[in-house]
């Protein structure tokens, strides 16, 4: 289990759900344990069903469910989605609930065999809007199926920060991954562009292999403590050139902190350009590099409004108990 936003929510549905009397368990495929002290803070118990082939992580995840006989399974991601549709399908008796966390760029061959195995789920939730659209419009025969829940935020971890921003350049944090998606290549171009028109500014993103510095950005391996991040941020950069429904961005509201981000898929949903941030296109380096200008301008007071408004945001629209109150109204 890596250190993916889809990993952290389910982790965190998982938590949720224990805390509400119900009995857990999460299982995965690989190797990795990010999220390991997590589950076993919050006494959710994890089973690691490493398996290389596909077919060996069916007959691995059949035997535990055989074991701890659940009356749900709620899979996401491609691996664990396929092996559990797989089983439903041979006749498992449970219910099954898939979840769709990201958004489908191109309706490739492997995307329409992922949409026709969900034909035997009971219900596919999406975390964005978008998302939850684009599955309605191209396979209707599961439009009654699909829902929108959109992620949640531990409101209590990640809140405010009490310490005053120090003086010096601007402090820019971004947090993903380093994949095509989030648009890396274009995002460093924009800084340069930046720096180049007069903006002083320290960037630093996490979600990298390893430290480096590329076109001055520091690149730095995820950090378990992301809130400290956003304390020490004067805003979250996410450039990606689309997203499902980001995790960072939630979290970064919730900590009061302005976002600049792509105009793309649900972020304007979460970010409205001037109010809890900024927007921008993302393959435009040069729309980038002026939207952060636009954010070094902004006056104290401004910054302060604007700190207030993404907390309210996120109070409003991201609060766990509604969350974890929509899976179970789809577990009953």
């Amino acid at each position: 289990m890596g250190p993916g936003g889809a990993e952290r929510q389910l982790t965190g549905l998982a938590a949720l759900l224990k805390d509400q009397g119900h009995e857990v368990q999460v299982c995965w495929f690989d190797s990795r344990t990010f999220y390991r002290p997590f589950l076993e803070e919050k006494g959710v118990p994890w089973k690691m069903l490493r398996a290389r082939w596909k077919i060996v992580r069916v007959l691995k995840l059949r035997a535990e469910l055989r074991r701890f006989r659940p009356d749900a399974v709620i899979a996401w991601l491609d691996g664990a989605t396929r092996a559990a549709c797989t089983l439903k399908a041979l006749g498992a008796p449970w219910r099954l609930i898939v979840g769709e966390r990201n958004t489908t760029q191109a309706l490739t061959r492997k995307e329409k065999a992922k949409f026709r195995r969900y034909r035997v789920a009971d219900a596919i939730v999406c975390n964005a809007a978008t998302q939850a659209d684009f599955v309605r419009t191209h396979f209707p025969q599961l439009a009654a199926k699909c829902s929108v829940i959109h992620n949640y935020v531990d409101l209590q971890a990640f809140k405010p920060s009490a310490g005053e921003r120090p003086d010096g350049p601007v402090r820019l944090a971004v947090v993903a991954r380093l994949h095509p998606q989030k648009n890396a290549p274009a995002f460093v171009e924009a800084v340069r562009l930046a720096r180049e028109q007069g903006a002083a500014l320290e960037v630093d993103w996490y979600g990298a292999p390893a430290e480096e510095e590329r076109g001055g950005v520091r690149f730095h391996p995820p950090v378990q403590d992301v809130a400290a991040v956003y304390h020490n941020s004067d805003a979250l950069c996410l450039p990606s050139l689309y997203e499902g429904f980001p995790n960072v961005v939630g979290e970064a509201l919730a900590c009061g902190l302005p976002v600049l981000c792509s105009r793309v898929c649900d972020n304007p949903l979460l970010v409205s350009d001037g109010v809890e941030g900024l927007l921008f296109d993302p393959t435009q380096p040069q729309d980038m590099a002026d939207t952060i200008l636009r954010f070094c301008a902004l006056s104290p007071e401004e910054l302060q409004t604007m700190g207030l408004a993404a907390r309210h945001k996120a109070e409003a629209m991201l609060a766990p108990e509604a969350f974890v109150q929509r899976y179970l109204e789809l577990l009953k």
